[in-house]
């Protein structure tokens, strides 16, 4: 009898360290697919704003090209700081349909600064 006794607890203590080898194996498989999951959200993120910043890019070069950056000589300094920005970084001054000159950022600015 205390032979059956000690087979049957052997394999009772051997199915057991079994299934919670069998258990551990698949929390770890499942942490490790979390990590994943999180890290895979994160590269979409990344790829959503970045696909915003390159049609916003797109964009403000096509509005760039677009705006309008002839200036006749005859209209007031205030029309030219207007039509300056970052996306516009100079003016073309006409007269009579013909180019004079460029105005650009740093020019209105040492023209603010000497008056």
């Amino acid at each position: 009898m205390l032979n059956r006794l000690s087979v049957s607890a052997l394999l009772k203590t051997v199915i057991l360290t079994t299934a919670f080898c069998i258990v551990i194996g698949f929390s770890l498989d499942a942490w490790e697919s979390w990590k994943r999951l999180q890290m895979t959200s994160r590269i979409s993120v990344v790829a959503e704003a970045s696909a915003s910043l390159f049609k916003a890019m797109h964009n403000l070069g096509t509005d760039g090209s677009t705006t309008n950056r002839l200036l006749n000589s005859d209209q007031p300094v205030d029309s030219v700081v207007k039509l300056l920005s970052k996306a516009n970084p100079a003016v073309l001054v006409q007269e009579h349909g013909v180019v004079q000159g460029i105005v650009t950022r740093s020019d209105m600015l040492h023209f603010m600064m000497s008056r």
